[in-house]
């Protein structure tokens, strides 16, 4: 991927420039897609649930995959999205699959290799308790620094 290319030709600020796209048309697709207005129109549209359901899974799976991108720029920030998705992290984060393979035992994992961008997490995977990556810095933190 191009975000891999920049990492392993220390092109690092390409990478989280590639990284960043992808999360902002995953954004543009879940604000476009409006899954929240297709759930609440199932009941008369009962196909809207599963349309629904689909756009949180892609949408979740985009958020996994920029999980394992960020691995070698936030690590500690990897690790929790990989926790809050509920998938292992193996070390190394250009592994192709985990010992056994993808679909072994142990689960899956955020370096599977896949052929889309729906693959890690598949329908009925449980994810993990959500919480904030990220802490709100106060103006009086920030003029502190």
């Amino acid at each position: 991927t191009q975000s891999t290319w920049g990492m392993e030709h220390a092109r690092l600020r390409d990478g989280i420039r590639h990284i960043l796209s992808i999360s902002r048309l995953g954004n543009q697709y879940f604000q476009f897609t409006q899954p929240w207005v297709l759930n609440k129109r199932a009941k008369e549209e009962p196909e809207c649930a599963a349309r629904a359901a689909t756009i949180v899974g892609v949408a979740a799976n985009i958020a996994c995959h920029l999980g394992l991108l960020m691995g070698p720029y936030m690590p500690r920030v990897s690790a929790t999205v990989a926790e809050q998705c509920n998938v292992t992290q193996h070390a190394g984060p250009y592994q192709l699959a985990p010992e056994g393979g993808c679909d072994s035992a142990a689960g899956p994992s955020l370096d599977c290799s896949y052929s889309g961008i729906v693959g890690l997490l598949k329908p009925g995977h449980r994810i993990g308790k959500p919480f904030p990556l990220f802490t709100k810095l106060d103006q009086d933190v920030i003029n502190g620094l």
